[in-house]
């Protein structure tokens, strides 16, 4: 890594945010005007033959807990029918998508946890010699931030397996997900993409 590089620091945290057990959440904060160079950075992680992590890129709206869940969850579930094919010769069989209860059945806790399940479920379905499943998240709006950081932190304390990881990318001055919340902050990491 060369230490004049600026960004070869943030993306061996990714890096090591993507491997290590112990976190959920990576807060990818960023100015507007990077939104074309982090979109690159991920992309050719991705793109790395020697990277051995399923990375899966999802642009929600966020009109309410339930929708922005079940965005998270059909992201999810069109990779995993894309890849179909190679996933059961590898004996590799993934778990059905749930269906999220309406919403005058249920909370944001209830979508939040099945969502998180989910996730876990599929992370740990993987091979043996596969990464860990990362879900890489740019809200289109974050107007209704508070809402949107509860739906983030609560998959960072629901998400119960180490090979299920989201990294959420933001361009706001605060934290998306307030570091007060209780049991969230020890499975967050923050990463700042600002050009130093």
């Amino acid at each position: 890594m060369a230490l004049q590089d600026p960004f070869a620091l943030r993306i061996a945290q990714i890096r090591s945010f993507m491997r290590l057990p112990p976190f959920r959440v990576l807060e990818l904060t960023r100015a507007p005007d990077l939104e074309p160079l982090v979109q690159r950075v991920l992309a050719r992680m991705a793109d790395d033959e020697g990277d051995p992590h399923a990375q899966i890129y999802v642009a929600p709206t966020f009109d309410g807990y339930r929708g922005f869940f079940q965005q998270l969850i059909d992201a999810v579930e069109r990779s995993v029918a894309t890849a179909a094919a190679d996933l059961v010769e590898l004996d590799c069989f993934m778990p059905a998508a749930p269906e999220l209860p309406p919403e005058d059945q249920a909370e944001p806790a209830d979508w939040g946890l099945a969502t998180s399940r989910y996730l876990a479920a599929v992370g740990d379905a993987l091979p043996p010699e596969a990464g860990s499943l990362v879900l890489v998240v740019e809200p289109k709006d974050t107007s209704a931030r508070p809402a949107l950081g509860w739906a983030v932190g609560a998959l960072a304390y629901w998400i119960d397996s180490d090979r299920a990881k989201v990294i959420v990318i933001d361009s706001g001055p605060a934290p998306l997900v307030p570091d007060e919340d209780d049991g969230v902050e020890i499975r967050m990491v923050r990463v700042d993409f600002a050009v130093p």
